[in-house]
């Protein structure tokens, strides 16, 4: 299977023709595997929301399926197009830093600088990635596609830290399609600090500390509340909002970076 992530958009081409080649040289190669569109609404040149969708999205695709992620995919002296295999998966993409950010706690198993023999008839990047992620469904090597690369570009995600037994501070990854503000805190770290005690958000000097059961229990319309996504991130969401001007998001003025502070036990 072959996944497509990319900041093209749904009203330009690029999406559609990256697809195109893919099945172009699927048919080349006499076979066929089903292509995905995540998503080609990234917004421009932004690798924390592309890094955020595909680390939610891969694991749930077949092992050896093939993801092609292409944000801000512009070449130049050292951003190249790269393949590598991670926790079982294969990734194509370009060496900006942002592929990086997909698994940020894990290294590739084997990486190269993707070098195909006929990558002089590709005229764009866009293109040697498609050809690229088609042969790896097809059962090539990475090795058959490029040169191995010993070190990559690397963009650092930022982690969430303690600032003393009773409060901590995350920061805002990703506001998703309902205006929810979605934070680099996890599940398990939140709990292993908390030890049993309430856990309550700082958001521009409010305090939430709604942990709803359901979303049917989550307040009164305009309430905020905490709870962990299907990602086992902490997000901050509004009870029933009505317009995208009635999100947590923006009625907060939150947006990728803001700082949340985290309070533990019944901190004031």
């Amino acid at each position: 299977m072959i996944t497509l992530t990319t900041d093209f958009g749904p009203k330009d081409p690029d999406g559609a023709a990256l697809r195109g080649t893919v099945w172009r040289e699927m048919i080349q190669l006499g076979f066929s595997v089903p292509v995905v569109d995540i998503t080609h609404a990234v917004p421009p040149r932004n690798h924390l929301d592309a890094a955020y969708i595909v680390r939610l999205s891969y694991p749930h695709y077949p092992k050896n399926s093939v993801h092609v992620v292409l944000v801000d995919s512009a070449p130049s002296a050292d951003v190249f197009p790269i393949a590598y295999r991670a926790d079982g998966h294969f990734f194509v993409g370009m060496n900006h830093g942002g592929m990086a950010l997909i698994q940020p706690d894990a290294q590739p198993e084997s990486l190269v600088r993707l070098h195909l023999p006929d990558q002089a008839k590709t005229t764009h990047p866009a293109d040697t990635v498609a050809l690229a992620a088609a042969r790896l469904a097809r059962g090539h090597q990475l090795t058959d596609l490029g040169t191995p690369l010993a070190h990559w570009n690397n963009l650092s995600l930022q982690a969430p830290r303690i600032l003393n037994e009773g409060a901590a501070e995350c920061i805002v990854q990703f506001i998703d399609h309902y205006g929810n503000a979605v934070t680099n805190a996890t599940r398990s770290w939140v709990e292993s600090l908390a030890a049993g005690r309430p856990v309550h958000a700082m958001v521009r000097g409010r305090k939430v500390s709604r942990w709803p059961e359901s979303l049917r229990d989550a307040g009164k319309p305009g309430d905020l509340f905490l709870r962990y996504n299907r990602g086992e991130y902490l997000e901050i969401g509004l009870s029933e909002p009505d317009t995208k001007a009635n999100t947590a998001a923006s009625l907060m003025g939150l947006q990728a970076n803001t700082p949340i502070s985290l309070l533990f036990g019944n901190a004031r």
